[in-house]
């Protein structure tokens, strides 16, 4: 696993193992029959196309999630040092599966309240052939099989490109209600050990 910078992210390569991500598809193709279909975010007529693949569901509607989903939560949460956390609100945490032609529409999270923002970890169980990069405030972020990368889905506006090809995206998505007051905390934590560390 390697800890990647974006524009105005950043990221895990290989955050799960070839084996894992195996795994986690093959459960996401069992369940894909299953899912809603994702409506367009402010009803975006490109993406009302009953062909389009549009599937998301979130997870706290199935019985069979793999064990490894725990395990992968509480690994972002010991590698991130996240305390003090919700969980997100609205939609928890989710799967999203799209197919050719289809993206993800600009939005910003629900907050849970004025002192917990939503921050999200997604983490590309399949990157498509082509596009369906997210578009996070604006910069592209590149994506590949088992990256996962770090969106303040509550604060940022975000969508993605297209998905060009015949390869799905498939996005595992894991949420947080952030508390705005341990966040600052840990910002003059870090600014502190960087003013020690001038002196």
């Amino acid at each position: 696993m390697e800890k990647v910078l974006f524009e105005n992210t950043y990221g895990y390569e290989d955050f799960i193992t070839e084996e894992e991500r195996l795994e986690l598809e093959a459960w996401a193709m069992t369940i894909k029959d299953k899912m809603g279909r994702a409506q367009p975010v402010s009803g975006e007529a490109d993406q009302k196309d009953e062909d389009l693949i549009r599937h998301f569901a979130k997870l706290s509607g199935f019985s069979n999630i793999p064990t490894l989903f725990e395990k992968l939560k509480l690994k972002i949460i010991e590698i991130e040092g996240i305390e003090n956390y919700l969980p997100a609100p609205i939609n928890g945490d989710w799967i999203g599966i799209l197919g050719e032609n289809s993206y993800v529409e600009p939005h910003k999270d629900d907050n849970l309240n004025d002192q917990y923002y939503t921050r999200r970890y997604n983490l590309l169980v399949s990157a498509p052939l082509d596009g369906g990069r997210p578009i996070y405030g604006g910069k592209f972020v590149p994506i590949k099989d088992k990256l996962l990368w770090r969106c303040d889905a509550g604060i940022v506006t975000h969508t993605s490109e297209k998905v060009i090809g015949n390869k799905l995206r498939i996005n595992l998505s894991f949420g947080f209600s952030i508390s705005i007051e341990w966040e600052k905390e840990q910002e003059r934590k870090k600014m502190g050990k960087i003013v020690k560390g001038l002196i």
